[in-house]
């Protein structure tokens, strides 16, 4: 006798794998910042590190035309905060110097008048300490963020994939064959008795059973 009735299934493929895990989440690249971090998350390192010297350069010869009237200090941190996410902590805080200097030229050679005469040393100090501070913090929390997501992906007491992360590929699975127009197929794999296991030779050779 079949021991699993028959289910008739009515609906398109992605809606009944979707209902393993519930409702899909959207994806974080349907959105447009999402697609916006993903293309950027593609570059080539060198590449992307250009880009922002040019961004650095241009911010400069604007700070240089206007003076200190005009503050523009959050056009300095945009490549500061694009290196320092997609680059690492190292290369965000050679660009915050990078930065720095070039906004302490932009001000000497402005033709602005301070007193006393040394203002713009100082004001280049703080300005360097800010943006390491911001370069220190974009860091951490990136660094926090993708552990957190690494944690929610694991189980604990295992150590293995939990069901997040299996609905997180199947989605990855079912866009790449909406995409291609391809089908594709999901194994289930059930142990039988596995309580008798746990309660034969304990959860630890449970656990290393998970593992295999």
């Amino acid at each position: 006798m079949n021991r699993f009735p028959q289910t008739k299934i009515e609906r398109p493929l992605e809606e009944s794998l979707a209902q393993i895990g519930g409702t899909m989440n959207r994806q974080e690249a349907d959105s447009f910042f999402g697609s916006v971090m993903e293309y950027l998350s593609k570059l080539p390192q060198l590449l992307l590190m250009s880009l922002a010297s040019a961004m650095v350069v241009l911010v400069g010869i604007l700070s240089h035309k206007t003076g200190p009237q005009l503050s523009l200090t959050i056009f300095y941190m945009i490549p500061i905060a694009l290196v320092t996410w997609f680059a690492g902590r190292s290369i965000g805080f050679i660009f915050s110097t990078l930065s720095a200097i070039t906004w302490l030229i932009a001000d000497l050679t402005s033709g602005a008048t301070y007193f006393p005469a040394d203002i713009p040393y100082w004001n280049g100090v703080v300005r360097l300490g800010s943006l390491l501070i911001l370069t220190f913090i974009l860091s951490t929390l990136k660094n926090t963020l993708r552990q957190e997501k690494e944690y929610s992906r694991t189980d604990f007491l295992t150590g293995t994939r939990n069901r997040r992360y299996f609905i997180e590929l199947l989605n990855m699975e079912i866009n790449r064959a909406r995409r291609y127009d391809r089908p594709f197929t999901v194994v289930c794999i059930d142990l039988d008795n596995f309580k008798r296991v746990n309660d034969s030779f304990g959860h630890s050779t449970g656990d290393l059973l998970h593992h295999c």
